[in-house]
């Protein structure tokens, strides 16, 4: 599996830290976005086979964000995928589609993380801006390995949220269904760890 990480995502991440006020929240996506979904369901392997290829890509940077080691994501979106597959017959739509399988990669990942420790976040993780000249992008290159430095040391709790909420753009809702918690929790968490993400990219400037 080739790292192929979206940038605006990690430009989210960027106008959260820049601006206090509150980022607006995701269009929701409805599930009938899926007309794979049924089929998949029903047991249709080359549906099923759609839906991996529409989903694994994010499940790995999700899993690489949170484990911080490119053979440990693998390894956990490929068992996101198997467990996504078993289980998706207990799919019943009260969710997105994209909310239910992130709650199962985080999951995967928590278990990772029971059995090892692997907290630092790889730099590059995000792609570059090829449309920017070398020096803008070797400044970004810089400035993502940095903040992902700080976004690893945070709490779990913390850096679950702000993967989920900014990096991955689910709403506030969908992230506290994915990690089983209360929205107010969620928006806690959210203020707690741009709080410190502010003031530790500040405080490295100053």
């Amino acid at each position: 599996m080739q790292l192929n990480a979206a940038t605006s995502d990690w430009q989210c991440l960027m106008a959260v830290m820049a601006d206090t006020a509150a980022p607006a929240e995701p269009r929701p996506v409805a599930n009938a976005e899926h007309p794979q979904l049924a089929r998949a369901i029903s047991g249709c392997n080359h549906a099923r086979a759609e839906l991996l290829r529409e989903f694994e890509d994010g499940w790995y940077r999700f899993c690489l964000s949170l484990l911080g080691c490119p053979d440990a994501a693998r390894d956990a979106t490929q068992e996101t995928a198997t467990r996504v597959l078993r289980q998706l017959a207990t799919f019943r739509g009260a969710s997105r589609l994209k909310t239910w399988t992130y709650s199962i990669a985080l999951n995967v990942c928590r278990e990772h993380r029971r059995r090892r420790r692997w907290l630092a976040l790889p730099a590059g993780w995000v792609g570059l801006d090829r449309t920017a000249g070398p020096a803008r992008q070797a400044e970004a290159s810089e400035e993502r390995s940095r903040l992902h430095t700080l976004l690893a040391q945070l709490p779990r709790r913390q850096r679950e949220a702000v993967t989920l909420r900014y990096l991955h753009q689910l709403s506030t809702a969908e992230t506290a269904e994915a990690m089983r918690c209360a929205e107010g929790t969620v928006k806690a968490t959210l203020a707690k760890a741009l709080t410190s993400l502010r003031a530790q990219w500040e405080g490295a400037d100053a």
